[in-house]
């Protein structure tokens, strides 16, 4: 095992088991699935509302070279200016760039994933400037010294006490204040940065190639402000972000080179197969190691980042189909997350004794004798023996006196 996956496993055991923690998420997450059929009641056919929606990311991502040059073109045309960074290192000199020459001291951001994945604000401070998340969420984030939970909801795992208490230490705030007197905290102290800022930072939820726009959707209005108080605006966003700025491939073109992986790249962040997945409801956010957990992160970080760190990731699943059913695009998540484990294999990227071990259990399998021999007992005492580290927080596994073949034998006189 790599040491991405030993961390994962060593966090991801340490999740599954703190009650507390799972309370919180799926609380939370509870509370997102109680309002989805309203959301639902907006569209008067949801699935094919859904199509639609695959099918335009599908004709983007087939033309994206010649979307992205009509993009440059429209953009540019209207004042802007288009800079393209094939990795996340590169982002970051552009934008250090940008920071020099506007002389900037304090910098303010809306909501992005993609600046989370180059790792801006650490970049920003180490060269002096001031950067301030500005999305509730991620303010809480960044107070706390943590990276977002969750790709829609940064703070999911936190409670209003946790947020409170947060507060409390970092702000000096009474620690007892409701969930609306912390909103009015934080919205008195963003303001200001507002008004202090020389440059704001956006994501895009798409760029729009046919009129060179920038589309960028919220509910909270910090995105609106953080364009337009400041004089300088710098959108970072994804090539595949692309539908009929600083553009970042950083491993996107790996996906969109692979016919079977391409149709990833159609996903819109809306953080629905989180919420759906079980894996992700009982270890968290940060027990990936990534910046974009549960399945589609489980599924584009083996991609973007290397097969061999990461393929621990596509095992992170139960294939139970949950993501792809929720899918706003109708990306076939778990078939991808199974077509990552193909790959993983193809590569050789399998140690000796999984060989082994599958090896020895498709002999056992294909012989009907080896299956019969020995009760139960005996194969209790082999297989948790072996497997010790399940027992940790799992009950023993348990076998059956009596295997299938020998009940059905019995019960039919064969």
């Amino acid at each position: 095992m790599t040491d991405t996956s030993n961390t994962f496993v060593a966090k991801s055991t340490i999740k599954a088991a703190d009650l507390d923690h799972r309370r919180k998420i799926n609380f939370n997450i509870a509370k997102y699935n109680a309002v989805v059929p309203k959301g639902k009641e907006q569209f008067a056919a949801v699935d094919l509302a859904r199509e639609r929606a695959k099918n335009a990311k599908w004709r983007a991502i087939e033309t994206l070279d010649q979307r992205l040059e009509e993009f440059e073109r429209n953009f540019t045309s209207r004042g802007g200016k288009v800079i393209w960074a094939e990795t996340a290192e590169q982002a970051i000199e552009e934008i250090l760039a940008i920071c020099d020459e506007k002389n900037c001291k304090t910098l303010v951001k809306s909501k992005s994933m993609v600046t989370e994945e180059i790792h801006l604000n650490k970049a920003l401070e180490k060269h002096g400037i001031e950067s301030i998340e500005t999305d509730l969420g991620e303010y809480i984030q960044q107070l706390d010294g943590e990276a977002p939970y969750h790709i829609v909801t940064p703070a999911m795992h936190k409670n209003k006490e946790d947020v409170a208490r947060l507060f409390a230490k970092k702000l000096g705030t009474d620690p007892n204040l409701t969930p609306e007197q912390l909103t009015l905290v934080a919205r008195n102290i963003l303001r200001e940065k507002y008004t202090q800022a020389e440059i704001g930072v956006t994501g895009a939820n798409f760029i729009i190639s046919d009129i060179g726009g920038i589309a960028v959707t919220e509910n909270e209005g910090n995105a609106r402000l953080s364009c337009a108080f400041p004089a300088t605006h710098i959108v970072i966003v994804g090539i595949e972000k692309m539908i009929p700025s600083i553009l970042l491939d950083n491993g996107r073109t790996n996906i969109l080179q692979n016919p079977k992986q391409r149709e990833s790249l159609y996903c819109i962040r809306c953080g629905a197969c989180l919420n759906a997945c079980p894996v992700y409801k009982n270890i968290g956010g940060h027990a990936y190691g990534t910046t974009y957990s549960g399945p589609i992160g489980s599924v584009i970080t083996p991609n973007l980042k290397g097969m061999e760190d990461f393929k621990h990731l596509s095992y992170a699943s139960s294939l139970c189909g949950n993501c792809t059913e929720v899918c706003a695009v109708k990306i076939n998540l778990h078939e991808l997350l199974l077509d990552n484990r193909h790959e993983s294999v193809e590569e050789g990227l399998v140690s000796f004794s999984e060989k082994t071990a599958w090896k020895l259990w498709k002999v056992a399998s294909l012989k009907r004798g080896l299956m019969n021999m020995g009760g139960g007992n005996l194969k209790n005492k082999l297989v948790n023996g072996l497997f010790t580290g399940w027992k940790k927080n799992r009950s023993e596994l348990e076998f059956s006196q009596k295997t299938f073949n020998q009940l059905w034998k019995e019960r039919h006189n064969l």
